[in-house]
């Protein structure tokens, strides 16, 4: 992970994304369309760039329910 200066900063195409995991966390994207469901972990957290939410899930089920389709960025910690 880098820190660039704000006029720097984009955001690439979907082409390119991968998952990344590391023994204690990970970051992917999930679409949520009518109804999303995991089991969770110690801790989940959905990241909505375009409405500029993010949905923390801490030792909780995960259940959202979007009234459209949304592109989320997921970021899981492993415990």
């Amino acid at each position: 992970m880098r820190h660039l200066p704000g006029a720097e900063r984009k955001l690439t195409s979907a082409e390119g994304e991968r998952q990344v995991c590391s023994e204690y966390s990970c970051f992917s994207f999930v679409t949520v369309g009518e109804a999303y469901a995991d089991c969770g972990g110690s801790l989940v957290v959905f990241v909505d760039s375009g409405e500029k939410r993010a949905y923390v899930f801490d030792r909780e089920p995960v259940r959202l329910l979007p009234t459209r389709d949304k592109r989320l960025l997921r970021y899981a910690a492993q415990s």
